[in-house]
């Protein structure tokens, strides 16, 4: 699934200008946060990743070096992911689905509310075809509660079992 992932996210280093936009890459597993940060790095984007084996100082160094612009791009697990809120991202990123769809509603809507800008979901509709179709179509719908945090975005969904994407 790396391979995938990492597919994906070079065709999205490129697409979406990571290195000149204000990201939040969220994602399910300390692991992940670490390998997408690595990568990213390998591109010249300026990156940092949080998760629960940093220490609170760090994460609120990180976030705020985010927030001032001195990085691009954060990745971050479930760790940060509750709780924030974020203005003037242009891009939140979401790998790895959760679990259910009110969670994902909860983690997206407190991100940040994206006026215009983008959401890209990566995911794998052999693990997740249930939640993945529910999310695509709500966002893709343009009415209910997800409309209100994402406004005019580009909403874009990458299915890495089959490399299919969809985009609105």
């Amino acid at each position: 699934m790396f391979g995938d992932i990492i597919s994906a996210d070079n065709k999205m280093a490129n697409n979406f200008r990571l290195s000149s936009r204000k990201t939040l890459v969220l994602v399910e597993k300390k692991r992940t946060s670490d390998i997408l940060a690595y990568f990213f790095i390998e591109k010249g984007i300026q990156v940092l990743s949080i998760n629960d084996k940093y220490y609170q100082e760090y994460r609120e160094k990180a976030l705020n070096a985010l927030r001032s612009g001195n990085i691009n791009v954060l990745v971050v697990t479930n760790v940060l992911a509750r709780g924030m809120f974020i203005n003037d991202l242009n891009h939140v990123m979401i790998v790895d689905l959760l679990n259910d769809f009110k969670t994902f509603v909860h983690r997206v809507g407190r991100t940040g509310r994206i006026k215009e800008g983008d959401v890209t979901t990566l995911y794998n509709s052999d693990e997740n075809y249930i939640l993945a179709n529910d999310i695509e179509d709500a966002l893709l719908s343009g009415v209910g509660i997800l409309t209100c945090f994402f406004g005019r975005t580009r909403k874009t969904f990458f299915d890495l079992s089959s490399s299919s994407i969809t985009s609105k």
